[in-house]
């Protein structure tokens, strides 16, 4: 179970999966998500919604979903800043009165704008000789990450927090922001700069007491990462599945002991998966 107390869910409660991507879904080297197809492919047998929460853009995410068969399911970007809401998941809360202000497009930002976070951003360049990608042309992104050029454009179509490379220690770069209302995060590849407040754990709670209330029952929540970042979205599951890194290191768990996947990336994702699908459905 994650940190948090949540009321218990029987194995056959609705199945609601969130997924970190760059290192867990996806490979860290070539983003491929083969090794997971088995396991995607049993998600949607049993209509378990698999929802990206990346630190990746709306921009980058929207097309992955429509390559992996997943449009039109929810979706949070940019570390929980941007949190897309299909309409069947916003109709319980705005027939309840639900104070949420939603975009025509179904989108609601628990971010800060981006032209602020780069405002503050200015602190880090200044002091610490960070570099991030709004200092950077799409070339330079997909040197940097093994992007193609196009997504590497898609990555700069930032709405509310700054990817950036950095040689300071994070807890000195937090410091600098943390006045200005603004925090640092770890990816897999990047520091992260965002407001403070604002992390995947409160995107995951959201949309799974949307889901919970369109189901109209307690729904059972699997989250898997990799990266510090992920630690909010592990947190804020029934189950946590952590993916090892490609060179077999791991992220630390302070709350005991999680489930891990067997190995990096998509393959060890799509064990992972297997693995526990077939032990839920041995419980039912």
């Amino acid at each position: 179970m994650g940190a948090e107390e949540r009321a218990p869910c029987a194995p056959e409660a609705p199945l609601l999966v969130f997924t970190d991507l760059d290192g867990t879904l996806l490979d860290h080297h070539g983003y491929g998500w083969q090794g997971a197809a088995a396991a995607l492919a049993a998600l949607k047998e049993r209509g378990a919604p698999l929802v990206f929460v990346s630190s990746k853009t709306r921009a980058e995410l929207l097309p992955l979903q429509e390559q992996m068969g997943l449009a039109g399911l929810p979706l949070v970007a940019e570390n929980g800043g941007v949190v897309f809401v299909p309409p069947a998941w916003r109709d319980p809360l705005e027939a309840t009165g639900g104070q949420i202000s939603f975009s025509p497009a179904g989108v609601v930002c628990l971010g800060a704008p981006y032209a602020r976070v780069r405002q503050v951003f200015a602190r880090l360049r200044q002091g610490y000789g960070a570099v991030g990608f709004g200092d950077m042309e799409a070339a330079e992104i997909a040197a940097r990450t093994g992007l193609d050029l196009r997504s590497a454009a898609r990555a700069k179509e930032r709405e509310c927090s700054e990817p950036f490379v950095c040689h300071a220690d994070v807890a000195v770069l937090k410091k600098a922001v943390a006045s200005a209302g603004m925090t640092v995060t770890c990816g897999g590849r990047f520091f992260h700069l965002l407001a403070a407040g604002q992390d995947k754990g409160k995107a995951v709670r959201f949309l799974a007491t949307l889901y919970a209330q369109m189901r109209k029952q307690p729904v059972l929540t699997i989250g898997l990462g990799d990266a510090p970042n992920d630690l909010p979205l592990l947190r804020a599951v029934d189950i946590p599945v952590v993916v090892p890194r490609p060179d077999g290191s791991r992220l630390a768990w302070p709350e005991g002991r999680p489930r891990i996947a067997p190995w990096a990336g998509s393959q060890g994702w799509g064990e992972a998966m297997i693995r526990l699908l077939a032990e839920l459905d041995g419980q039912s």
